[in-house]
């Protein structure tokens, strides 16, 4: 294996800053949101590819580290998009608490913009009232 570390002993990942993809995926009114509101958030999912290896030579003193490249992106666009993304990430999170993977710092700050995320979004049953309306609105116009 051409990467050995020391087992149990686990390489930091950094992305690289090709960020080619993430930035196709985005709408330019998305892009501007970003620049015009810091600290907005875009939901989006990511592939993440391993480009590179540092600190794995032997007798080198550095941590071992993956370089991972955005490979394909997709963001979300709509509100149900973004509440579905927010939902598959709530899951997720909830696999990790149960394996105990979680990281306790981490864990507070994403649940907390889950949250914030799903109580700006229509619940299931905000869509279903707006889809019975539309579909009476449909059948009073005929």
């Amino acid at each position: 294996m051409p990467h050995e570390i020391e087992p149990g002993k686990l390489p930091e990942v950094k992305v690289d800053g090709n960020a080619t993809w993430l930035q196709a995926a985005l709408t330019a009114d998305q892009r501007r949101g970003l620049w015009d509101h810091p600290g907005t958030s875009v939901f989006a999912v990511v592939r993440l590819t391993a480009k590179s290896f540092v600190g794995h030579a032997e007798g080198e003193d550095k941590d071992p580290a993956v370089k991972v490249r955005i490979t394909s992106a997709e963001a979300a666009q709509t509100d149900e998009e973004t509440r579905l993304v927010a939902e598959v990430m709530r899951a997720m999170m909830r696999r990790r608490s149960m394996n105990g993977t979680f990281d306790e710092l981490g864990q507070p700050d994403v649940e907390a913009a889950v949250e914030e995320v799903l109580a700006q979004l229509p619940t299931e049953a905000d869509y279903e009232a707006h889809r019975s309306q539309r579909r009476g609105s449909r059948v009073e116009r005929h």
